[in-house]
């Protein structure tokens, strides 16, 4: 006879009575088992429910703790009184301002709930059991945001086996280390006569080693918590989506990248950590820059609705890039683009066949300089020097064109440009594939 070599597990669904309390179940946006053997429930309108797993029935909150969770919803900023008080209010044990409840986590003396508004809110226990077993948390101890600047929505926390501190990721793929300083009193010193916590009474070696009182029934320290000793750090920021365009920066230890996110974004290659961010109004396409060893310090990145935008890098990874023109020359994101090897004219075309022109008489100064038609939309370009440009157009042909002279002017409010101060010459006849040009 073989042995058995795998278990048998058999898996019975169980519905949760949710809708009995008005909460309509595809409303569920988070559920934890919690350590009281029940699971909390967090919905898309900010209320936590506790529920029986046993018989997937809802647990209502005390009379005095839903009146609680009442108060501390309608106090909040962030309360809507013409959307009223949210679905299932009657039976939650804690509502939340901040949206959907998008993590549920615990400590030892503390459930954590992660909000869609960027925030952590923790609540103590509501009461202890007459065994010692703790009543689901109801009272709310602080709110803490996840940062002071750019908003961002957590998507999920898990606290260390020491509960001091915690791993919070959002939905813009941060991800953070949360520390609660102070979370626990330092031990004293080997040698240090053993005091009582309250005052300066003396504590035989017994009772130092024995469990220390707590407040929540379960034989451990109470965690402190205050919005004032939570501390974030943030160690990971990377793109949501496609990354749609890479370039080395200035100093040759970074790159910078740019993404349907919306963001432009520059990593320090020898930690490969994330240097700075540049929140952008829409996707980003594409992105483009020159040759290192011509000196170029700008990149210029295009969007999905035409914008462009021209960045001096100089600094590398040191500090973010100054914005140095921002245009709309188009209705849509450029079928080509590309920049000269020094750095100083930028070129791109989109789908109206015009092939437009811009000029950095350094990083920091760039101007519009205008248009010339093409003879077919491009497919691709790219600079064989400074002072050429190979075009790739629909049908196989191929263009070679000289940019105009610096300082030089479009006409009129449109900024066409002569076709004879600008020379646009066929290389190569259509009728085929056309080719993909890149800078070599």
């Amino acid at each position: 006879m073989k042995e058995k070599i795998y278990q048998t597990y058999f898996i019975n669904p169980r519905a949760l009575a949710v809708d009995a309390v008005g909460v309509a179940p595809s409303s569920i946006t988070s559920a934890a088992w919690s350590p009281e053997n029940t699971i909390y429930v967090g919905t898309d309108a900010g209320a936590l429910l506790v529920v029986r797993p046993a018989t997937g029935e809802v647990v209502p909150a005390p009379a005095a703790v839903a009146s609680t969770a009442r108060a501390a919803l309608e106090a909040e900023a962030a309360f809507d009184e013409e959307a009223g008080l949210p679905a299932g209010c009657a039976a939650a044990w804690a509502l939340t301002g901040g949206g959907a409840i998008r993590a549920v986590a615990f400590t030892k003396t503390h459930v954590v709930l992660a909000g869609a508004d960027g925030a952590l809110r923790f609540y103590t226990p509501a009461a202890e059991g007459p065994t010692g077993a703790v009543y689901p948390a109801a009272t709310h101890a602080c709110t803490v945001a996840l940062t002071d600047g750019e908003f961002e929505e957590v998507l999920g926390v898990s606290f260390s086996p020491q509960f001091n501190q915690a791993v919070v990721t959002t939905a813009d793929c941060g991800v953070y280390i949360m520390d609660i300083v102070g979370a626990f009193p330092p031990r004293p010193p080997a040698d240090a006569q053993p005091t009582d916590s309250v005052g300066d009474i003396p504590m035989s070696p017994a009772a130092l080693s024995s469990p220390r009182p707590s407040t929540n029934g379960m034989g451990s320290p109470r965690l402190s918590v205050h919005a004032s000793n939570v501390e974030f750090v943030k160690i990971g920021d990377f793109h949501t989506g496609a990354v749609t365009g890479v370039a080395p920066l200035p100093d040759g230890v970074s790159l910078a990248t740019c993404g349907l996110d919306g963001t432009l974004r520059g990593w320090d290659l020898r930690s490969g950590l994330l240097a700075w961010k540049r929140t952008l109004s829409s996707p980003q396409t594409s992105l483009a820059t020159g040759s290192l060893a011509a000196g170029c310090c700008v990149i210029a990145v295009s969007s999905d609705t035409g914008v462009i935008r021209v960045f001096d890098v100089s600094a590398g990874a040191g500090a973010p890039p100054n914005l140095t023109l921002r245009a709309r020359l188009m209705t849509a994101a450029p079928d080509a683009m590309a920049l000269c090897p020094c750095g100083a004219v930028l070129a791109l075309a989109g789908a109206d066949c015009k092939l437009w022109f811009i000029e950095m008489a350094t990083p920091a100064v760039a101007r519009v300089v205008g248009f010339v038609m093409l003879p077919a939309r491009a497919m691709s370009m790219s600079f064989s020097s400074d002072a050429l440009l190979l075009v790739s157009a629909e049908g196989g042909e191929v263009c070679s064109v000289t940019p105009p002279p610096p300082g030089y002017q479009g006409n009129g409010a449109n900024l066409d440009i002569n076709p004879r101060d600008v020379h646009v010459r066929t290389l190569m006849a259509g009728g085929g594939t056309p080719p993909i040009l890149t800078s070599s």
